[in-house]
């Protein structure tokens, strides 16, 4: 009797656990499904409609700072990593051959509009000279045309003769002043002795060696910090040679490298978010793309890959999508080049073409320039002052 209690006890704690065991698999199976389900409304919903990756870096533009001309540096005004506002002064060259050369040029220039001057003198004069052998050439006319009548009454044929030969005389000189006329007018050829052709060839030497001064003086074309800097006193310094790099700080981007299977989704003008390691979740950058790569990072590198030998593996390639940030969040929250940056892409407007064109960027290309005002009002001063003696 009690064997048999027993037996359907034990039968009974075997159907619990079984239910049990039963009940703890489907509770599992439900909320993997569950999950299952979660996880596919949040994929149709958010997942696909986003790209991220955490290859990213900050880049920026490497403006070289270079001379234009040979020289020594004589001075040097700024230090390694420091930062610097466009038109400052980087350095400065030794410039006693640049004001030698400036020296003579200014001479030349005084020198070429006296010339001139004299050439407009001599035109003037040899014009005068052909009215003075017009008004001989008349009287020698005049001469023989009252003695002719006269011939042998108070005239003899001597004198005759004389008019005669005073008259070609006079025609002779007449045609002589018209020729050195001409000739003087060639050389002079211009009332403006500004417009004279050695005066405008003597003034454009001047402004090329004021132009050559003024380049001895190096600026910084915009605004940065110095990096890379190889410039020192007394150092000998060939043209185009480079001495130091600025880093603009307001024109910072992201290079994120996606890899080849998340481009198809990626539009330019598409808004991203960006993390930079540097500050992490205290900032989120907002920025856009702005183009793509025109080839992988493998095609432009040094030693680009040989995919025709035998011993092929294939490799997924990554390309660089460029993204620019807010300016104004860049200046509340500087970058530096080269720090690591995860980005999110927002992939839900997906108009226009798969790797399409970059923006346009115009703002970008502009720096300062040399303006030759300032060498063409000199020379104008040189030329002004000339024509006043």
């Amino acid at each position: 009797m009690n064997l048999d209690k027993n037996n359907h006890a034990v039968e009974k704690n075997g159907l619990s656990d079984r239910y049990k065991q039963m009940l703890s698999i489907g509770v599992f199976a439900a909320l993997l499904i569950v999950i299952y389900l979660a996880w596919s409304i949040w994929w149709t919903k958010v997942g696909s409609l986003s790209e991220s990756t955490k290859n990213a870096y900050v880049e920026g533009y490497h403006v070289a700072i270079t001379s234009e001309i040979h020289g020594r540096i004589a001075s040097l005004n700024i230090l390694e990593m420091q930062r610097v506002e466009a038109g400052q002064l980087l350095l400065s060259l030794d410039d006693a051959d640049t004001e030698i050369a400036l020296a003579l040029a200014e001479s030349a220039l005084r020198e070429a509009v006296r010339n001139s001057k004299q050439q407009n003198f001599n035109a003037s004069y040899d014009q005068v000279q052909v009215e003075i052998s017009k008004l001989r050439r008349k009287l020698a006319e005049l001469n023989l045309t009252r003695r002719e009548p006269l011939l042998g009454k108070s005239v003899t044929q001597e004198q005759i003769d004389q008019s005669r030969v005073d008259l070609e005389l006079a025609e002779a000189e007449h045609r002589a002043a018209k020729l050195r006329s001409l000739s003087s007018q060639v050389y002079a050829g211009h009332e403006d002795i500004k417009a004279s052709p050695a005066v405008l060839a003597a003034r454009a030497k001047v402004i090329e060696a004021w132009l050559a001064h003024q380049r001895t003086r190096i600026y910084a074309p915009i605004a940065g910090d110095v990096v890379m800097m190889s410039a020192q006193p007394g150092q000998g310094v060939i043209a185009n040679t480079p001495l130091m790099q600025i880093i603009p700080q307001n024109t910072m981007w992201i290079e994120a490298n996606f890899k080849e299977s998340q481009l198809a989704t990626l539009r330019v003008n598409q808004p991203v978010e960006v993390i930079a390691d540097i500050y992490g979740d205290e900032h989120i950058y907002t920025g856009r793309i702005s183009g793509f790569s025109a080839g992988t990072g493998a095609v432009f590198s040094l030693l680009p890959p040989q995919n025709a030998v035998g011993n092929w593996v294939k490799v997924v390639q990554r390309l660089p999508v460029r993204i620019d940030l807010d300016p104004e969040q860049l200046q509340a929250y500087p970058l530096k080049i080269g720090l690591s940056a995860a980005v999110k892409v927002d992939t839900s407007n997906r108009s226009g073409s798969p790797l399409g064109s970059a923006l346009h960027r115009p703002e970008l290309r502009e720096t300062s320039r040399w303006s030759l005002l300032e060498g063409q009002a000199e020379a104008d001063k040189i030329i002004s002052e000339e024509l006043a003696r």
